[in-house]
């Protein structure tokens, strides 16, 4: 079977990670050997990518994540109850109705936008 530079591209994952075996890692080698022009090309993809470098997040950040969307699924639940509270308000006690439809309606605003934001994006 002959190597090709298609099978060198898929195995230069591995490879750039350290995770290939001896025999893939002078399989590589001996073709970039070979091939100058296309070890030429894979040295400046590597440069490429030692540019592209991605910051660390910082490692209590999924615990900080779960904290953050717990609070606005707290502050939803509470936007929610007020909503009701004030319009039940309206309907008993008449004489503050403008006000009260205005506070159910922001109420109601808020978890709108609450649940705009806690929605699952992406999948």
């Amino acid at each position: 079977m002959k190597v090709t530079r298609d099978v060198i591209a898929d195995l230069w994952a591995v490879y750039e990670s350290g995770e290939a075996s001896a025999d893939t890692r002078a399989l590589v080698e001996d073709f970039l050997k070979q091939d100058p022009e296309f070890a030429r090309l894979v040295r400046e993809e590597r440069s490429l990518k030692m540019l592209d470098v991605t910051p660390a997040l910082p490692s209590d950040h999924e615990k900080v994540t779960l904290e953050k969307t717990k609070q606005l699924m707290r502050y939803r639940g509470l936007a929610l109850s007020a909503g009701f509270f004030f319009i039940l308000f309206t309907a008993i006690v008449r004489q503050y109705r403008p006000m009260m439809l205005t506070l159910a309606a922001l109420c109601w605003g808020t978890w709108f936008l609450l649940w705009l934001r806690l929605r699952v994006k992406g999948l």
